[in-house]
């Protein structure tokens, strides 16, 4: 509910699963964890679940054409089905947006270039007022952004932005 229908506030969810699971499930979950306003709002959102269709499959084509160009920019990004983006600089690109962030006080913290890079990238989508989510400091996912997708419109000046702090790294 929260990705494809737009409801992450309303914190509703379902599970599916064997009998046996289901009843395991059912003796941890508090009896009122959810609120009825959230309940009532899932029901009906999925009783019209295809007016949803074009949203999700306009999400479905911007990831996927966000995660090319960041490819192509010189970034990982990590397989996804959801409606955010989880990317980090290659060697080669995270060592020129490293430099630059180190030059430019973007990169303020001691670390690899991997997270330097993605100190760089997050501090400067800040200082452009596009908000991510900064995974830096995550031993697993080291230099990491979390980019939630936009309207195509957005996407548009967030793709731009990255170009931008990849070209004044000598990036591209």
């Amino acid at each position: 509910f929260s990705k494809a229908y737009g409801l992450a506030s309303m914190r509703v969810g379902y599970g599916v699963g064997s009998r046996d699971l289901m009843r395991i499930l059912g003796k941890v979950l508090l009896p009122y964890h959810v609120n009825a306003f959230s309940l009532l709002t899932a029901e009906i959102v999925y009783k019209h679940k295809q007016l949803f269709v074009e949203r999700t499959n306009q999400i479905i084509a911007e990831r996927e054409k966000m995660g090319k160009a960041l490819t192509e920019l010189g970034f990982k990004v990590w397989d996804s089905a959801t409606n955010f983006l989880m990317f980090t600089a290659q060697p080669e690109l995270a060592a020129k947006l490293s430099e630059f962030g180190k030059s430019e006080g973007l990169a303020t913290e001691e670390g690899t270039a991997t997270k330097l890079a993605g100190q760089t990238v997050f501090k400067f989508l800040v200082n452009k007022k596009i908000l991510a989510r900064d995974f830096t400091r995550n031993q697993a996912l080291e230099g990491g952004i979390r980019l939630t997708l936009g309207t195509p419109e957005e996407n548009i000046i967030i793709l731009a932005t990255i170009k931008e702090v990849c070209k004044n790294a000598g990036g591209i």
